[in-house]
């Protein structure tokens, strides 16, 4: 159904209003989009660009994290814990996660890289442990959403605070 309604949009915008479409907005279902792709209707000069709805990219992440705590629900992992209990990977995490991931590529949607540090800012950021601290991607300053470098940034300015009331 969804194939058959892309590819009438898109052929009645040549037709009704003699416009093309250039991107193309996807819900992760990639069907629609290879299937008009491979009609060409606006034949091989206009190649579509699809688009990933951020929305849909998060509930999909969401969705694969709660099917894989349902996996290993009761199973001991290595650390001798099981994986769904708490501290670990709850639903308030989950969901904690997904709201994380989502604004990383909200804030970094032109720049792929930059997208990418941000992600696995959060997937090392999560692992961090008063031992081993893991924040080299996280965000620096007082407004970060990490409390390790918040804090170093607060230590910072105090600092700087206080070698400026020295020199005074």
């Amino acid at each position: 159904m969804e194939i058959q309604g892309v590819t009438k949009i898109f052929q009645q915008s040549l037709s009704l209003h003699n416009a093309r479409y250039i991107t193309y907005l996807g819900d992760g279902d990639c069907k629609a989009f290879d299937a008009e792709k491979k009609k060409t209707i606006y034949g091989n000069v206009y190649p579509n660009e699809k688009l990933e709805c951020i929305g849909h990219v998060m509930k999909c992440m969401g969705t694969r994290l709660r099917q894989l705590k349902a996996q290993l629900n009761r199973k001991i992992l290595s650390d001798g814990k099981c994986l769904s209990r708490k501290n670990r990977l709850t639903e308030h995490e989950i969901d904690n996660l997904q709201s994380h991931y989502g604004s990383a590529i909200r804030r970094n949607h032109s720049n792929v890289q930059n997208m990418r540090q941000a992600i696995w800012a959060i997937f090392l950021h999560k692992l961090s442990t008063d031992e081993y601290a893991q924040h080299g991607f996280c965000p620096v300053g007082d407004d970060s959403w990490c409390g390790f470098k918040k804090a170093e940034a607060s230590v910072s300015l105090t600092n700087i605070k206080a070698v400026f009331r020295l020199l005074l």
